[in-house]
């Protein structure tokens, strides 16, 4: 009986042990993409980020919140979306503005919303729809970008008033 009880808690805790390996290895995987996406993106390697962001939300195990915390998942199921728009902007995809309104209309309350916004500003920049731009900018405050996104702000828009003669 002694034998069956240490053999039953054996296989019982070998069970939790490997189970609980499992979801750390898919968690650290999902995390890896990430990171390398990151990494990707920040070497302006925009065609191979978005490659990987895409895998990472769209990933079973990164949009699972039955196998590990959700609060650390959907952060970077969240941010992955976000950088794989803006990885579409960079590349002039077409699709780029509509991801990025949908990424503002999913998480209206998420901080990357605003950056977003000011995303999307710049799509409009780059086609010369300056009063199209200016709108977008100015649902941005300057406080919520970044030191090199808050010159580009605060240039195009400027740039856009002076194009609409609006010198106030």
């Amino acid at each position: 009986m002694i034998k069956k009880s240490v053999l039953f808690a054996l296989s019982i805790s070998f069970f939790f042990t490997a189970s609980t390996y499992a979801q750390a290895t898919a968690e650290y995987t999902v995390n890896d993409t990430y990171r390398k996406a990151l990494e990707l993106f920040d070497s302006q390697k925009f065609a191979s980020a978005n490659e990987l962001f895409r895998q990472v939300y769209t990933d079973p195990v990164s949009t699972n919140n039955n196998i590990y915390d959700p609060s650390a998942n959907s952060t970077t199921k969240v941010n992955a979306e976000y950088y794989a728009a803006v990885c579409a902007l960079e590349l002039n995809n077409k699709n780029a503005e509509s991801e990025l309104l949908s990424f503002i209309k999913t998480y209206p309350t998420h901080p990357k919303s605003k950056t977003a916004k000011f995303q999307i500003g710049r799509v409009y920049f780059k086609n010369e729809n300056y009063a199209e731009a200016l709108k977008w900018f100015t649902e941005v405050e300057e406080i919520d970008l970044n030191a090199t996104d808050q010159i580009e702000y605060n240039f195009k828009t400027a740039y856009c008033y002076f194009i609409q003669k609006d010198y106030n």
